[in-house]
């Protein structure tokens, strides 16, 4: 073989490489499993989410979904090896109607349970300290979920009287919530009317420096002449910096909000209905959105200069069993994650699973379910997804990189449920 021949066979070489990793990619490196089988009767469905401090320690918690009943203390499963072997979640009195600070039992001695109340957020923060939380109320572990305490929000809500104002209008359901350590965190709480399961009128977002033994009040929203947003999605890079996603209802406007010195400001970057989102530090954002006014049915936007500018990311291919010229709309996704190469996969209600390796193009992956996927997690080389009965998938990420993004240098702003501290 001459010199010119060897040069063509290593080019083609190179090329067949190159598109076997390509059709990897599409097809998935390493497949998804089940991890954590749902114990759960098939009536309760819910939103349930999802967070792992590490590749070992995580929780998924709910269902919450209004009038979902499901056994009494049961907020969700734990687990400290990496979902080998998950544990139940059980918090006495979680869901339970407390008056004058006692709780109400009826008259054959069980717990009067809240309306719709369940578990709407959970932070796990390591090994052993987690908070969830619930319907006027937050439940906080420090023996890696074994035991729990609760705290009662609405006693412990400081006296300013915009807060006191914006309590009054109905019920406080967090949801979400994010701590540093043991002492310093946030919470979010969506102010509902109608026993807690009716429209939103107004937001809390509320901040302690003691353990939840004491708030103040860091933004809110509900009462003339006070800014604040609410939302379901929150995320602190640092105690300065972070964003939050505000669903519809309520005072606010919807979309995604970056927080830039301690809730001090804020800016709007999508004034539309958001789901999740994905911020950099670096500038980069990913966000489920309904931006345009013909969104196609996987609504994945990216912005590359933070946020003031965003364009829709291209689907590579068509929803499985369904023709190009389906409509618009009916399937989307409703949680997204990155792994800090610049790898993302997003999950939806009917089971979907999308992958991209560049944060623009993506493709299907088989998640051999068809349960609705309510979150998504990349953490330590592995990705979590959890359905609406409470089954936990896992699939385990390329070691190797894929793709330009695998060559990108990025400042990423969260890997979802790690944060700098």
């Amino acid at each position: 073989m001459n010199a010119r021949q060897l040069q063509i066979a290593r080019a083609a070489t190179v090329a067949l490489a190159t598109a076997w990793v390509a059709v990897a990619w599409a097809a998935g490196e390493s497949s998804w499993a089940v991890t954590q089988p749902t114990s759960l009767p098939a009536f309760a469905n819910g939103v349930f989410r999802l967070s792992f401090a590490d590749g070992d320690n995580g929780m998924a918690v709910g269902p919450g979904t209004p009038g979902v009943r499901v056994p009494e203390p049961f907020v969700g499963y734990r687990t400290s090896d990496g979902g080998a072997t998950w544990h139940r979640i059980d918090i006495p009195l979680f869901r339970t109607v407390f008056r004058d600070g006692a709780p109400l039992y009826s008259p054959d001695g069980r717990p009067e349970l809240m309306p719709g109340a369940a578990p709407y957020a959970v932070h796990v923060v390591d090994g052993r300290e987690a908070w969830i939380g619930g319907a006027e109320r937050l439940a906080r572990t420090a023996d890696g979920g074994r035991t729990w305490a609760l705290v009662h929000l609405r006693a412990a809500l400081p006296s300013d009287p915009d807060v006191q104002a914006v309590a009054a209008r109905g019920r406080l359901n967090v949801g979400a919530v994010h701590f540093w350590d043991s002492q310093s965190g946030l919470v979010v709480c969506r102010v509902q009317e109608h026993h807690g399961e009716g429209d939103v009128v107004g937001s809390l977002t509320l901040a302690t420096r003691d353990g939840a033994h004491s708030w103040e009040a860091a933004a809110l929203a509900g009462v003339p002449g006070t800014p604040g947003v609410g939302g379901g999605r929150l995320t602190m890079t640092s105690r300065l910096s972070g964003w939050m996603v505000k669903h519809s209802g309520g005072p606010v406007a919807p979309g995604l909000y970056t927080i830039e010195d301690g809730w001090r400001t804020w800016r709007h970057v999508i004034r539309h209905w958001v789901a999740d989102a994905y911020v950099a530090t670096d500038g980069r954002a990913w966000a489920v959105a309904g931006l345009f006014q013909e969104m196609s049915r996987f609504n994945v936007v990216h912005s590359y200069d933070h946020g003031r500018t965003w364009q829709q990311s291209v689907l590579l291919a068509d929803l499985p069993g369904e023709p190009a010229s389906g409509p618009t709309g009916s399937v989307g996704v409703g949680s997204i994650t990155f792994a800090p190469d610049g790898r993302g996969w997003a999950a939806g209600p009917t089971g979907v699973v999308l992958a991209t390796r560049d944060g623009v193009h993506w493709t299907f992956e088989d998640a051999h379910t068809k349960q609705g996927l309510t979150d998504i997690q990349y953490i330590d080389g592995a990705v979590y997804a959890v359905a609406a009965d409470g089954a936990v998938i896992k699939r385990h990420a390329a070691t190797t990189a894929v793709g330009p993004a695998g060559q990108a240098v990025t400042a990423w702003g969260r890997v979802k449920g790690r944060t700098a501290r």
